[in-house]
């Protein structure tokens, strides 16, 4: 296999791992922010559901440090590749799932709009 195809390979890797990622800090922060809204619709009291929604935050703050290893693994493979003189062409614009990045929402006036 050559160094290209090697570096294709990683890319690929790498890309589907930023959006594993990004996807579970996605659904985690979703969870967590519904569970209080469940709780009043409920009409349970506060302390209901309370330890569930302090160890999801602590979930996100996990895997935002995990996000972050994994932007400086990318980094330094970016420097692999140039320490290597790799030039890759024809690296997929998504993950190898084929789900494409969803972006962040723009809220205005109550409207979201993908980013």
């Amino acid at each position: 296999m050559s160094r290209n195809a090697i570096a294709r390979a990683a890319a690929r890797k790498l890309l589907t791992a930023e959006s594993a990622i990004d996807r579970a800090l996605e659904a985690t922060g979703e969870l967590t922010s519904v569970l209080p809204s469940l709780r009043l619709q409920g009409n349970f009291a506060c302390e209901v559901g309370h330890q569930a929604v302090v160890e999801l935050a602590q979930a996100i703050t996990s895997l935002a440090d995990a996000r972050g290893r994994v932007v400086a693994a990318h980094k330094t493979l970016n420097g692999v590749k140039q320490d290597f003189g790799i030039g890759l062409t024809g690296v997929p614009d998504k993950p190898e799932d084929g789900l494409e990045p969803r972006g962040l929402a723009v809220i205005d006036g109550g409207g979201a709009a993908a980013a």
